[in-house]
């Protein structure tokens, strides 16, 4: 099933007509020239920005009307869930919030039309945390978190929204998300009993500027070009 798509989907100054499905389950990526463009073009995959042309859509809807459910605390009308969100970003950093703990970071990361409860969410980021390596971390800070456990850190509170599509921010100045997902591998690996694979029910897809650094998510990135004027602005 199409959890993610893009629709002859055109970014300003990024790209021009990209059409890409992501299926539930899987983990894809694209390629883009520059880290403004992967800044852009994450932007628009979660409706923060409109594209130029086309669109993205989440289980068939436009994810524009994410941004406008969020502004006004409505129920979403997409996902199999009534707490479930549409689609979430990690950036490269994580994105945490530096004045609460990791634990505290997690449980507030349900979105906020869900009306989930405290309890419920607090069970939630501790389940979530465990197949991530971060159980033992909830206490602490994420100044006091190596780089990876907060690229982590930032991917388990995204899945504390129960989305149903993740979008990955890369930076060549972070570790790969091949790397930072390599514990996420070793701990969900399927011949230990019990353990649930937690992107088996999203799309993901990791905007990147260099296919080697998704080699193990996807050996076959999509590269996009961009416009004709974005590229004789590089060479002016």
């Amino acid at each position: 099933m199409v959890g993610l798509r893009l629709d002859d989907l055109t970014v300003a100054g990024v790209c021009t007509s990209v059409s890409l499905d992501v299926d539930v389950g899987r983990v894809r990526a694209v390629v883009v020239r520059d880290q403004q463009s992967v800044r852009q073009l994450v932007e628009v995959l979660v409706g923060l920005q409109d594209p130029k042309g086309g669109r993205v859509l989440v289980q068939g809807v436009d994810v524009r009307e994410q941004k406008e459910d969020h502004d006004e605390r409505r129920r979403h009308r997409a996902g199999s869930h009534d707490d479930q969100c549409w689609v979430r970003e990690v950036s490269a950093s994580g994105g945490l919030l530096p004045f609460l703990t990791l634990e505290q970071n997690l449980a507030g990361g349900p979105c906020r039309t869900s009306q989930v409860s405290k309890a419920t969410a607090t069970r939630r980021a501790r389940e979530t945390a465990s197949p991530l390596g971060l159980r033992g971390l909830l206490h602490r800070y994420p100044q006091h978190l190596t780089t990876r456990q907060r690229q982590l850190a930032g991917l388990a509170v995204a899945l504390c929204w129960r989305p149903c599509a993740i979008v990955l921010e890369d930076s060549p100045e972070r570790p790969t998300w091949d790397d930072a997902l390599e514990i996420e591998r070793r701990w969900l690996d399927h011949t230990v009993p019990d353990t649930a694979d937690l992107l088996a029910e999203v799309s993901t897809l990791v905007i990147t500027t260099d296919p080697a650094r998704v080699r193990h998510l996807d050996p076959d990135p999509v590269g996009v070009d961009p416009p004709d004027e974005a590229r004789g602005g590089a060479h002016g």
